[in-house]
């Protein structure tokens, strides 16, 4: 919404200073949930940036954490509610462990580390799978500020396939696969450390 852009591109100035100059679309997620809570924007940054200045901006909307907790707080009671009057099982303790999780996607600096760490990790394959780095100075709690790379959503792919032949699907299909499986593997089984999300 309007006022949500407005909000978010205040957010942005207030939480990076001078180094943003300035920001050329509206937010790129809506929706309920943690992507309610957050916007991403594209980019121009001046100092310690990319050479061509042109950023991915994550922003936390001021209220998230506080609307969030509360949507906890409830979903906590109704679980408590249904743990002793409808479903013999302990649901609080889920709802425990959720929230102690979704607390850590608020913090974006911590993000920030993990997804350097992960883009070091798959260095050995950057000719395969790319992971943007944050860029120093302009990252705080409520704002990400990374390299901007092109990339498509897998749950878009299969419209951007549907004019090729079934041989060249098959192809791009066992390529995405395979590329995903190899970052996947990596994380998983040697770092111990992942993020989702993957775009090609």
């Amino acid at each position: 919404s309007g006022s949500r852009a407005s909000s978010s591109s205040s957010s942005i100035k207030s939480s990076s200073g001078s180094n943003l100059s300035s920001s050329s679309s509206s937010p790129a997620s809506s929706g309920r949930g943690l992507s309610a809570a957050q916007a991403a924007h594209r980019a121009l940054a001046t100092g310690v940036a990319p050479l061509d200045g042109i950023v991915a901006v994550k922003i936390q909307y001021p209220d998230a954490l506080r609307t969030m907790t509360g949507d906890l707080k409830n979903l906590r009671a109704a679980a408590y509610f249904l743990s002793k009057t409808e479903i013999k099982f302990d649901l609080v303790s889920a709802v425990d462990e959720l929230n102690k999780q979704i607390r850590l996607e608020f913090d974006f600096t911590r993000e920030a580390r993990v997804m350097d760490s992960i883009a070091l990790h798959l260095r050995p394959i950057k000719d395969r799978v790319t992971v943007p780095r944050s860029v120093p100075g302009l990252v705080t709690p409520r704002l990400l500020v990374m390299e901007f790379l092109e990339g498509i959503p897998l749950t878009d792919l299969g419209s951007r396939v549907q004019g090729l032949s079934e041989a060249k699907k098959r192809a791009a299909k066992k390529r995405i696969l395979s590329r995903v499986s190899e970052a996947y593997g990596m994380m998983m089984l040697k770092e111990g450390l992942f993020q989702v999300q993957p775009r090609m």
